[in-house]
């Protein structure tokens, strides 16, 4: 379990792959743990993110972009992007634009790269 939610997108994926190779999906992993904000790792939204899907895991990472721990943060606006959820058509472009006043360098990066479209 700690590989997927690994900082690096590569052990991420391999170890998907090898849960993927052993039946099991984990997707529902990721789930469970991003439901978890008191001991969700810092990467997890990330990984969510990359195997989630737009309609159901959106939602969890909007949520989780007000964690009170810097990197949580960061890794739930970059799964945005990543699942296209930032729509600049109604109150996500505000949401993420509060970040860009963020206390931390990291997040406020996230934040400009997500909004940059």
């Amino acid at each position: 379990m700690p590989y997927l939610c690994d900082r690096s997108a590569v052990v991420r994926g391999s170890a998907r792959w090898v849960l993927r190779r052993t039946g099991a999906d984990p997707l529902p992993l990721y789930r469970a743990v991003c439901a978890d904000a008191d001991a969700i790792p810092p990467d997890a939204p990330l990984g969510l993110a990359e195997c989630g899907d737009r309609a159901t895991d959106a939602d969890t990472l909007w949520a989780l972009t007000e964690h009170p721990r810097p990197r949580v943060r960061a890794s739930a606006v970059a799964g945005l992007r990543l699942l296209d959820a930032v729509r600049c058509d109604g109150a996500g472009c505000e949401r993420l634009a509060r970040l860009l006043d963020d206390t931390s360098p990291r997040v406020v990066r996230a934040a400009e790269l997500a909004l940059a479209p």
